[in-house]
């Protein structure tokens, strides 16, 4: 087998994980208020989150709202630490759109300010080292560019010694020799 159908094999079965473990379920997802409940609606910091980018029936909203609501734990400190991280990953995200839209400057300067607010996570860490890394590259300044890609794999190596990233790591391996299994015992079946 080629390894382009490999890929090609491996992004329809990561789709799939996706879909299936984002609990997308379809129409039976509408939830409707309860009759008799009258007065405004509180919204919480959590809701703070949604976006207002609306699809075609606001399934879009729909599905952030059940995920902030899965996510809340009832402890208010549990609760903060959790939104402060979904607002920081929002953040590099929108940096890096700064970046592909020609604005690496003001791309730098929101990694910067991220960098500063970022504690104990080396994961989102790695990933903002990395988008400097970029950021310099295309303003041409490698002297920085090197340092940024140091520092990237310092947070990486943090993260190899973290037992949940073995963990997570162990389970791809294990996911990916049960694919390799099945695609040696069936052939070209699952090959696209």
């Amino acid at each position: 087998m080629n390894e382009k159908t490999y890929t090609r094999s491996m992004t329809w079965i990561l789709l799939l994980f996706l879909l299936l473990s984002s609990g997308i379920t379809g129409c039976c997802t509408r939830t409707t208020p309860k009759k008799g409940k009258k007065g405004p609606i509180k919204q919480d910091s959590a809701d703070s989150l949604l976006t207002d980018r609306s699809v075609e029936g606001g399934t879009e909203k729909l599905r952030h709202r059940r995920v902030i609501d899965e996510l809340k734990t009832g402890d208010p400190h549990v609760d903060e630490q959790r939104r402060r991280k979904t607002e920081q990953y929002r953040r590099l995200e929108y940096a890096h759109e700064m970046l592909m839209n020609s604005n690496p400057q003001a791309a730098l300067r929101e990694v910067e300010r991220l960098q500063m607010d970022i504690r104990d996570d080396s994961y989102l860490e790695m990933k903002t080292w990395y988008l400097s890394a970029m950021i310099y590259h295309k303003m041409g300044k490698t002297s920085r560019r090197k340092r940024s890609m140091r520092k990237m794999l310092e947070c990486m190596e943090t993260l190899q010694k973290d037992p949940r990233f073995k963990a997570a790591y162990k389970d791809g391996q294990d996911a990916n020799e049960v694919i390799k299994m099945a695609i040696s015992k069936e052939g070209e079946k699952y090959a696209e």
